[in-house]
């Protein structure tokens, strides 16, 4: 269920460190960081470093560090709105006068 096995050991270590609830909720935010920020190796090794130091992963801290925005550009987009009016003009049109044909 660990993506690897230095996220088993933070969890471990969480769950050792705070009440269950507490600590599910830091472990489950530390695996949606991993995915929504793509950062799975970088966050391994960063918990690889936390750890064998002897500290407790933060959600917080790794938050801070590993969210970004992301490096997209938005591109400005022109709609453009046809004049429907238009319409009207093809339909008064002599050859499209009969609507069986437009409807076969």
């Amino acid at each position: 269920m660990h993506p690897r096995p230095v996220f088993q050991r933070a969890w471990e270590v969480i769950d050792a460190a705070l009440e269950p609830r507490l600590a599910c909720r830091e472990y489950v935010g530390l695996l949606h960081l991993a995915f929504e920020q793509v950062c799975e190796d970088a966050l391994a090794d960063r918990l690889q470093a936390i750890l064998d130091r002897g500290g407790v992963p933060s959600l917080a801290e790794l938050r801070a560090e590993f969210s970004k925005p992301p490096d997209v550009e938005i591109p400005s987009i022109t709609i453009i709105h046809h004049d429907l009016s238009e319409y009207d003009q093809l339909f008064s049109d002599p050859t499209w006068s009969n609507t069986e044909e437009i409807l076969v």
